[in-house]
């Protein structure tokens, strides 16, 4: 599964993927993407197929987009089912 990430925040922007049902984090616990210019980032992973795959991306503490760091936050629109596709380019604005 091909996710693309796009930081269109003026700062620095640090990013995960939560796999729900089965507790693992992408790209590890204690590592993130950084996404520290405008292009788009592609990451690709390795999920169950029908497994509910969410990203959380962040700024600082007052900036997060989808569950946020460490998957703390509810969100609309933010989670996949794996399927082994292209999700597309998610662009996380100011």
């Amino acid at each position: 599964m091909e996710w693309s990430f796009r930081n269109n925040h003026p700062n620095i922007a640090y990013m995960q993927l939560y796999a729900v049902e089965g507790q693992r984090v992408y790209p590890d616990v204690n590592k993130y993407y950084k996404l520290d210019d405008s292009d788009a980032h592609p990451s690709k992973i390795k999920c169950w197929e029908g497994e509910k795959i969410c990203y959380g991306a962040w700024v600082n503490k007052r900036t997060e987009w989808g569950v946020g760091r460490d998957n703390k936050h509810r969100c609309k629109d933010c989670c996949v089912s794996c399927t082994g596709g292209n999700v597309g380019t998610i662009n996380l604005n100011p």
